[in-house]
């Protein structure tokens, strides 16, 4: 899913970043920056992916393997 297909699914469920930052005791800066991808934070992508109702692997494909395991991976501001 794009960043913004995510914030879409949150504000359709009611959810915003804010609450899911208070409701992992972190900040709401880790939370945007994980759906923007310039951050990967396993816990904080389960989430969301859970608050949206679908696996972690199926919202943030490019972060999970086959098998939906985590993939360590270089994130944006590594690229170019």
């Amino acid at each position: 899913m794009t960043p913004k297909e995510i914030r879409i699914e949150l504000f359709k469920a009611g959810v915003p970043q804010r609450a899911i930052a208070r409701r992992l005791k972190v900040s709401y800066p880790a939370v945007c920056q994980t759906i923007a991808g310039e951050m990967a934070s396993v816990r904080i992508q389960a989430e969301i992916a859970n608050v949206i109702g679908k696996s972690p692997a199926a919202v943030f494909p490019d972060r999970y393997d086959d098998r939906g395991r985590p993939v360590k991976r270089c994130l944006k501001r590594c690229a170019g």
